[in-house]
């Protein structure tokens, strides 16, 4: 520290402790609000990886109806439907994974660290104002 502890007076001991436990019922609140919303990302991407799955099913019964129209030789204007009905599924597949709430896996590991190091901070001021205590009785 830039001022040793020892040297400050009861008052300045007890603001400086005060403002400690400020900043660190702070970034608590912080930390568990970043762990909370990156809880709630991934549950969102749970659920959106099994919308996703009935999106990719449902491509793929377009594509097998096409494929059957084809090969049966359908009209062209049903064929043309069909052929519309497959591109529409697949621009619903394509357009699902681009969420912003999807969380990569440098997304996690930053997110991670964040954590980390608000879990530190809380650490190091705990220590810290136990330090402020014992001084103070």
């Amino acid at each position: 520290m830039l001022v040793e502890l020892n040297s400050m007076s009861q008052a300045d001991l007890q603001a400086t402790r005060d403002q400690f436990a400020a900043q660190r019922r702070d970034i608590t609140r912080d930390r568990t609000i970043k762990h909370e919303r990156a809880l709630a990302r991934l549950e969102a991407q749970a659920g959106a990886s099994t919308a996703q799955t009935v999106l990719e099913a449902e491509l793929a019964h377009a594509q097998s109806t096409y494929d059957f129209m084809v090969a049966n030789s359908a009209p062209q204007a049903l064929l043309d439907e069909q052929q519309e009905v497959v591109e529409a599924a697949q621009r619903a597949v394509d357009g699902y994974g681009s969420s912003a709430s999807f969380i990569t896996d440098p997304d996690a590991q930053e997110i991670q660290f964040e954590l980390d190091v608000l879990d530190y901070s809380v650490t190091h001021l705990g220590e810290l104002i136990g330090q402020i205590d014992a001084l103070l009785t």
